[in-house]
């Protein structure tokens, strides 16, 4: 890796593949980031000197970014949107960055993370009838929280699921019924993981079901004692006997009773509640997430228990659980795993932050945006880019519907009434003809009106 640091002279020069400046910039030692306080961007290379002209790492104090997209998109608008080509970071993320762009991971986690990615788009896409895509998949929140763990991003769940929620907003994408919990669980995963940088506090609740996690990746289910200790939580609770020996026809009706005991149980709390329902549906057909649509009973006071279905689903380690709908979690995994190498060029569309500056911008990028499909790769983070559905068309005409002023309405309303007075003219010389006998084409449009 090269690094130094430029103005924003020497920025324009290099952007615009001037013959020799680039060389002349790039004359300083290889060495790690070091971003000097009066320099005004620093510039990082990949070790290939001699097959790149330009950098392909690009380090902006963080809340000069919005100006600097502003300042390129102006300058080198032949390069647009500018994230698409020059991945952009902040100093300190610039100095946190792994040296690997992958690490390795539990093979029981990394079917835990499918578990999680699956069962947040499956209840996302709920009120969409159709079958399960893996950009569906892509697009969620768990998925970038996944991703970020992967490559080893140092970041924390609040900056990653801040970004992604942004995106959402800005491309009007609709919003999860989840997004209310997806911090809880995944600052829980995160520890599962044992991730020590930037490491949360959990709760207390958090602990007890942090533990219960524990023992499910590494026994297939919750021990005896910390099962004891989570049903002291819980009032008129029966044993488990029957939904893990039963057949499969006794453990689903096994299940509805014990989701409506956990429903009214009036002390225990939401998310105890959401963890004991997943787990409990995880035990009907262990290892798969195909009877997410058991937990509908419970799926609008307790959203989150589909999400501790898929994980504790997915601990388990079956293959199963990437074959659900087709088997979009193998195609998920293939992306989850995808080595990352900072210093190359970004693989996303835009990123989050050059999209809140041309979402406002010019229709031009808008349009841009618009040429591959109802999707667009927005770079959450780096190295962590999702899909996002994107209509622009869709939105500017649901727009003009909404704005519509009111003497246009009028205007459309005049001419329905002259239409249908017409229709009543011809129908009443028809009468006429017919000698005043109403025909049944006649009564049926008077009842209409």
């Amino acid at each position: 890796m090269h690094v130094t640091t430029v103005s924003r002279r020497q920025l324009l020069d290099i952007l615009l593949s001037i013959p020799g400046v680039a060389s002349e910039i790039r004359t300083g030692s290889e060495q790690q980031f070091a971003f000097e306080p009066n320099a005004e961007f620093g510039v990082v290379w990949s070790d290939d000197r001699e097959n790149s002209r330009v950098p392909s790492l690009i380090v902006v104090e963080h809340d000069k970014q919005r100006d600097f997209f502003a300042w390129v998109n102006t300058f080198v608008p032949a390069l647009r949107p500018f994230s698409a080509f020059f991945r952009v970071i902040d100093p300190e993320t610039a100095r946190s960055l792994p040296l690997s762009g992958e690490r390795l991971l539990h093979p029981k986690l990394a079917s835990g993370f499918i578990g999680l990615i699956v069962a947040e788009a499956d209840v996302s896409r709920a009120r969409i009838p159709r079958r399960l895509s893996p950009l569906d998949c892509m697009g969620t929140a768990s998925f970038c929280l996944a991703r970020a763990l992967v490559i080893g991003l140092p970041s924390r769940t609040q900056d990653t699921l801040a970004e992604w929620q942004l995106a959402t907003d800005l491309l009007g994408s609709l919003r999860s019924p989840l997004i209310g919990e997806i911090r809880l669980v995944w600052d829980i995963v995160y520890s599962l993981a044992d991730r020590k940088s930037h490491r949360v506090d959990l709760t207390q609740e958090q602990e007890t079901i942090l533990i219960c996690c524990r023992d499910i990746l590494e026994d297939g289910r919750i021990s005896a004692v910390n099962w004891n200790q989570l049903k002291s939580e819980l009032q008129d609770f029966e044993n488990l006997r029957t939904l893990m020996d039963g057949t499969r026809e006794d453990r689903v009706l096994t299940l509805e009773r014990l989701l409506t005991n956990v429903m009214r149980d009036p002390k225990s709390s939401r998310n105890l509640k959401s963890f004991v329902s997943g787990y409990l549906t995880s035990l009907v057909a262990p290892g798969t997430i195909d009877h997410i649509g058991l937990l509908s009973q419970v799926s609008g006071i307790l959203p989150a228990a589909a999400m501790w279905y898929g994980l504790c689903a997915g601990l388990k380690g079956n293959d199963e659980t990437y074959l659900y709908s087709g088997g979009v979690g193998r195609r998920v995994m293939r992306e989850l795993t995808r080595s990352e190498v900072w210093t190359g060029a970004p693989t996303c569309d835009i990123a989050v932050r050059e999209l809140a500056l041309v979402m406002r911008g010019p229709r031009s990028v808008l349009d841009l945006l618009g040429t591959n499909g109802p999707y667009v790769s927005i770079e959450i983070a780096p190295g962590v880019s999702c899909p996002l559905r994107f209509s622009n068309n869709d939105r500017m005409n649901e727009s003009d519907v909404r704005s519509a002023p009111p003497a246009e309405l009028q205007n459309l309303n005049n001419r329905l009434r002259d239409i249908l007075n017409r229709l009543n003219e011809v129908q009443r010389e028809v009468q006429k003809m017919s000698g005043g006998q109403t025909s049944g084409p006649e009564s049926r449009t008077k009842s209409r009106r």
